[in-house]
């Protein structure tokens, strides 16, 4: 609850809250966060009394984002810039907590906070990476390498529990697997990664407890142990290929086992993630057949279903205003001829508040109906797709169309590899469906997480034709 003084000579800080206490709030406790608001004047300057002008209540999180800031990292104060009643008419009422949740990370004063640190830790190469999003690097590094490097002396050892993400996460991670901090050379000595004990309740990440030493040199493989239904088993970590890569976890007995992995694909056939809405699944995903959209916009949308049918058919639909030709973004005199168009344009503001660096391009030209993950190779004849995102299995299967339009896949839950014939689709299919594949998935970062066989990680395993990729040869 607020009390606003009216008169403009008196200062208001606009405090609410830590940004732990309100995250913990929304996301732990699953609370509503309501501000009441009560503007109030004196009623005359003899007397102390007040009179009551407007009351306003609104959820917190479906203020307009210029209206939120941070203050302080070090104690994290949520403040607002505005009054309830000086943005009541840009509140959006049908927020939902994800979409809040995206948009207050990426408040631009934390960022301009936190993205010079993540530079001068050398997490990212420079402001134009940041500006890319390659700071989706943990914040867990960036304390780790501000700890290692400034607080704990030469040859002095520390244990964290850490998100798992540092050894087994693909590209976003690279800078710290320099193993660096501020000058000064680091290694980890040894890992427990948690599978089954509870160490901190509510955290769905994965994490573990890492052994760091500070003055020495990285040297592989790192003892590594596992837990699960029968304990500890004991494992060693190697890095992919280079040691900035992410690692491979294997049992010491398997160490002299050898297999290699040798599937050629085309420059144009790059592994892909699926269609990307940017937030608006509402807006673009359909799970009935919306007769009021042209249907040669509308494409089937793989689902879990997908791979417990031979012939699949549809369980939902993707709305992709574009030219199939070009894969470009329809042109705006194109989208207002489409029968659609009118549902478009109901969510245009929803549209247009959606953010991030590429998607801001197509803003800046007017595309505001433009989606992420939407090229040449969406609309490919064939696809090799697999379900890339928390699965314990590697099930790829050949896609090619339903009713004349190509199927897609659904962001990060699938990834797939673009074909345009069918001899060519299942060559691709048969060398993927080699068993090496999932063990080395597996060796990478287990089963069940998030980047299970997510592109970046299939890329690495696979050589491509014309380019400088080799045959891999994996020795465990």
């Amino acid at each position: 609850m607020k009390t606003k003084d009216l008169d403009s000579r008196r200062y208001s800080d606009g405090g609410i809250c830590a940004v732990g206490n309100l995250l913990k709030y929304l996301a732990n406790d699953n609370g509503v966060f309501l501000i009441a608001e009560f503007g109030h004047n004196k009623i005359s300057d003899k007397s102390g009394r007040r009179e009551i002008e407007y009351i306003r209540v609104a959820p917190f999180i479906m203020l307009p984002q210029s209206a939120y800031r941070i203050e302080n990292l070090g104690t994290g104060q949520v403040r607002l810039n505005y009054t309830l009643n000086q943005i009541w008419d840009k509140i959006e009422w049908d927020r939902r907590i994800a979409e809040f949740y995206d948009l207050f990370v990426d408040l631009a004063i934390y960022k301009e906070m936190l993205n010079p640190c993540f530079i001068e830790a050398g997490l990212v190469p420079d402001r134009k990476a940041v500006l890319l999003r390659s700071s989706r690097t943990d914040i867990a590094a960036l304390v780790l390498k501000i700890v290692i490097g400034h607080l704990l002396r030469d040859r002095g050892t520390a244990h964290f529990f850490v998100p798992l993400s540092l050894f087994t996460g693909d590209n976003a991670q690279v800078g710290f697997r320099d193993y660096e901090a501020f000058g000064a050379a680091f290694s980890v000595t040894e890992v427990y990664e948690f599978n089954k004990t509870r160490v901190f309740e509510k955290i769905e990440t994965a994490y573990c407890c890492a052994s760091f030493q500070k003055g020495s040199a990285q040297v592989f493989p790192v003892p590594y142990f596992r837990e699960d239904n029968q304990g500890w088993q004991e494992n060693e970590a190697t890095p992919l290929k280079t040691s900035s890569d992410q690692w491979r976890v294997t049992n010491r007995t398997a160490r002299n086992e050898k297999y290699s992995i040798d599937i050629h694909l085309a420059a144009d056939q790059q592994p892909r993630q699926g269609a990307n809405t940017c937030g608006a699944n509402d807006v673009f995903i359909f799970s009935d057949y919306p007769s009021f959209i042209d249907e040669e916009y509308l494409f089937p949308l793989a689902t879990k279903e997908t791979w417990g049918d031979r012939n699949p058919t549809p369980q939902k639909w993707i709305f992709l205003p574009y030219n199939t030709t070009s894969a470009r973004p329809l042109r705006r005199a194109a989208v207002r001829r489409l029968r659609g168009y009118a549902y478009l344009e109901s969510h245009e503001k929803k549209l247009r508040a959606r953010k991030g660096a590429l998607l801001n391009g197509w803003m800046r030209k007017g595309c505001w109906w433009a989606l992420l993950g939407v090229g040449p190779y969406a609309f490919a004849p064939y696809k090799i797709i697999w379900e890339a995102y928390g699965k314990n299995e590697f099930r790829p299967i050949i896609l090619s169309h339903f009713n004349g339009q190509a199927w897609q896949g659904n962001q990060a839950l699938h990834a797939f590899v673009p074909c345009w014939n069918v001899t060519d689709a299942e060559r691709v299919l048969e060398e993927l469906r080699n068993p090496g594949i999932p063990t080395l998935l597996k060796e990478l970062n287990g089963g069940g997480k998030c980047n299970w066989a997510q592109p970046g990680k299939i890329k690495k395993i696979v050589s491509f034709d014309h380019t400088a990729f080799d045959q891999l040869s994996l020795i465990k």
